[in-house]
């Protein structure tokens, strides 16, 4: 009987080759997993804003149709950001308050964007009024803005505010007798090529505004691959 048992080292050999030749099979798909998981190309979906119709329906929310003037006294419409990722911020250049350190980091992501062509810096003047276009364009020079990568709007204050608010979903309230003439939103706001916004960073908040800066700078290179990947389907 001892005889019809089997071999021990042939049994391990055995399981040994069938083992390497199931990893040998396996590696590829470990190999792409991993890619599609972890790698640079991979796209994680963000957000997206969406309206919702009487119908129950939904539709994604896009920046509505506008006309406002820039830092060069020249006309600028919405269809000036299609076909660009922008980030926008709403500031006054009278401000004593957030639009420091909101400009602070405009500044900075000027400098992480500057040599990427599809996207665009806009800020949006809440007291447009005093904001005209000379003013802007020293206060665009004052902080070495990029001409066309960093774009400074004024206009109607009713225009200004309506695109604020129900384009960008973002807070602005006239408040003539506070320490401010406008209390606003510290948000910057991340909007696609088809004007859709897709990310808002509170890029102020003393406990997370480093990360949320972080992630502002991330999410631009995720709409890149997002669009990239559009492009092969």
């Amino acid at each position: 009987m001892a005889d019809d048992a089997p071999d021990g080292g042939n049994l391990l050999k055995a399981r040994f080759k069938f083992f390497a030749a199931l990893i040998i099979l396996l590696l590829p798909l470990l190999i792409w997993f991993i890619i599609a998981q972890f790698g640079e190309t991979r796209c994680k979906p963000l957000m997206m804003v969406h309206n919702y119709l009487p119908s129950g329906d939904s539709v994604a929310h896009t920046l509505p149709r506008f006309q406002l003037i820039n830092q060069r006294g020249e006309p600028f419409t919405d269809d000036s950001l299609r076909g660009y990722y922008h980030v926008a911020s709403f500031i006054f250049t009278t401000c004593p308050g957030i639009c420091i350190p909101i400009t602070e980091h405009f500044v900075r992501l000027q400098e992480k964007v500057k040599d990427a062509p599809e996207v665009r810096l806009v800020s949006y003047s809440v007291d447009p009024e005093t904001d005209t276009p000379e003013v802007l364009r020293k206060y665009a020079n004052k902080h070495a803005a990029i001409p066309y990568k960093w774009t400074f709007l004024t206009g109607p204050d009713s225009v200004i505010l309506s695109v604020v608010r129900d384009g960008y979903k973002q807070s602005a309230l006239k408040t003539p007798d506070g320490p401010e003439k406008v209390t606003h939103s510290g948000f910057l706001v991340l909007v696609d090529k088809d004007l859709r916004p897709r990310g808002f960073y509170d890029v102020l908040n003393p406990q997370i505004g480093k990360k949320e800066f972080e992630r502002l700078v991330e999410e631009i290179n995720v709409l890149g691959c997002e669009y990239n990947a559009r492009k092969s389907d």
